[in-house]
């Protein structure tokens, strides 16, 4: 479909006002997170100082850790819908459905290979930097080593960020960037996830990673995939941390390297499979998708932007702002990890 100059005009203006609006959205997730987070800790400090520390006191802090983590994310969301419903801009409702391709298990497993991968050179890359920075964001925490508090750990780390975080940056942001373009959607999420762990350590793998789901989410038009994904991501991360919790470390580290080691390999083999089966697609319109047909006019929105101005308008006010902080909030993470390494 073409479109003469004036429309695409006008959609450099309706790109403008959505970007400025998810950057709106991103400092209300930026305040939320931390008010609500520093009232969940503290309430939990108070309560334990007032009832000692139990299995419940412990409890009660970690629900409203979760509760907290919830609302910063899901009421950002749910704002951003209201506000792209209203004035030049159009809401593209989110991709929720189940029918997904058969090869959306081999798609799944590689997707999590590569976020290993993307980890593994994360590390690296950190290593390279600061050769005597060991201390990673979970070592500021305490360690959990009671059943209660692995399955606490499973819901808070795999299970609810799996939910809530996909549906902010993929279900919301990357559906309602994706008119402007895929490349913009998925790198302007991604980067926007990436900044959203608030860990100077960590950008370069989330940022990878939130590539990898988006590109997930665009290909399988499904929420799901990437909320397995995310779960499964996190939730071995979890199993790694009960296994040097209750089993001794010399053997933890080795299972670790196992299911690792199992997991690149079994992601390498799909990624091979999957390009062999793109390969041999004969029919166009079966191309590009891994058996699934990506029809942009028929379920996504198309409104071509001038090509010059896709990455200037991205970085609108609200978005610089929200830069800004996260930069500024990652630089005193990094700069406590440092202290605390060095003590």
């Amino acid at each position: 479909m073409e479109h003469d100059n004036r429309t695409v005009v006008n959609y450099d203006k309706q790109y403008r006002a959505t970007t400025l609006k998810i950057g709106i959205a991103m400092l209300v997730f930026f305040g939320l997170i931390n008010i609500l987070s520093t009232v969940a800790v503290t309430v939990g400090v108070v309560w334990e100082e007032m009832f000692g520390a139990s299995v419940l006191s412990y409890t009660v802090t970690e629900v409203l850790s979760m509760i907290a983590y919830i609302v910063s994310f899901l009421l950002p969301a749910f704002l951003l819908k209201c506000w792209l419903k209203k004035g030049v801009t159009e809401y593209q409702p989110m991709q929720t459905r189940w029918h997904v391709t058969k090869y959306a298990p081999l798609l799944i497993v590689a997707a999590i290979a590569l976020n290993f991968a993307a980890a593994y050179m994360n590390n690296y890359l950190v290593t390279l930097l600061l050769p005597s920075q060991t201390m990673d964001m979970s070592m500021l925490t305490e360690s959990a080593t009671e059943p209660y508090q692995l399955a606490l750990m499973l819901v808070s780390i795999a299970v609810i960020p799996a939910i809530v975080e996909e549906i902010l940056f993929r279900g919301v942001i990357l559906t309602n960037l994706m008119p402007y373009g895929r490349g913009v959607a998925i790198l302007g999420s991604a980067i926007l996830f990436g900044l959203m762990h608030g860990n100077i350590l960590q950008f370069l793998y989330t940022t990878m990673m939130g590539v990898v789901l988006g590109f997930i989410y665009v290909r399988t038009k499904s929420i799901w995939c990437g909320i397995l994904i995310h779960f499964v991501n996190n939730g071995i991360s979890v199993l790694q941390e009960a296994l040097l919790a209750l089993l001794k470390y010399d053997l933890a580290i080795r299972l670790c390297s196992v299911i690792e080691l199992t997991v690149m390999i079994v992601g390498a083999i799909s990624v091979a499979v999957l390009l062999l089966v793109h390969r041999k697609r004969k029919k166009p319109e079966d191309q590009g998708s891994f058996g699934v047909v990506f029809e942009p006019d028929l379920e996504y929105a198309s409104r071509p932007i001038t090509k010059t101005k896709r990455l200037r308008p991205f970085f609108s006010p609200t978005m610089i702002v929200f830069l800004v902080l996260s930069c500024v909030s990652m630089l005193s993470t990094a700069l406590m990890l440092m202290i605390m390494g060095a003590m």
